[in-house]
């Protein structure tokens, strides 16, 4: 199987940009690491589909009883 590939809304970017922007006033290489990682964690996404928590359901979370 080859590598899949992942769309990213234009609204996911725009966030991500906020976040990393506000980030490097006070850490601009904390802001670049951040980024890096987001797109590392997507290309080991599409290397690797099944990774993750089986546990969530596309954006539903099971609930604990304590």
């Amino acid at each position: 199987m080859g590598k899949l590939s992942l769309q990213i809304k234009s609204i996911a970017l725009e966030d991500m940009e906020k976040i990393a922007d506000f980030i490097a006033k006070d850490n601009p290489k904390a802001a670049y690491d951040l980024l890096n990682d987001f797109y590392t964690s997507f290309d080991n996404l599409c290397l690797y589909p099944k990774m993750g928590s089986k546990s969530l359901i596309c954006g539903q979370y099971k609930k604990r009883n304590n």
